[in-house]
């Protein structure tokens, strides 16, 4: 039996309160691109089992090159838009 090696993926986590970054442990399986948008991922935030085709692309979790993760949608608009959308 082979060992598998566990590497933890780290991308960027932006706080938009401070506008600083810090390291952020993705979930496994979570990406930023696919070609096959059928293609079940994990969100970048939640890890929930999403297809690629109807994620939206996070502002806050980006690799290191300043691309966005796919985020589900409920995460999207609960943590991504927290800055724009304002409740009450």
């Amino acid at each position: 039996m082979r060992s598998k090696s566990l590497k933890m993926r780290v991308a960027r986590k932006y706080d938009l309160e401070t506008g600083q970054y810090e390291d952020y442990a993705l979930p496994e399986e979570s990406t930023y691109y696919e070609d096959d948008m059928n293609k079940k991922i994990a969100c970048c935030e939640c890890g929930k089992k999403v297809i690629y085709g109807i994620t939206y692309t996070s502002r806050i979790i980006l690799d290191k090159y300043g691309f966005g993760y796919a985020v589900c949608k409920e995460c999207y608009f609960k943590n991504d838009l927290k800055d724009i959308v304002r409740k009450g």
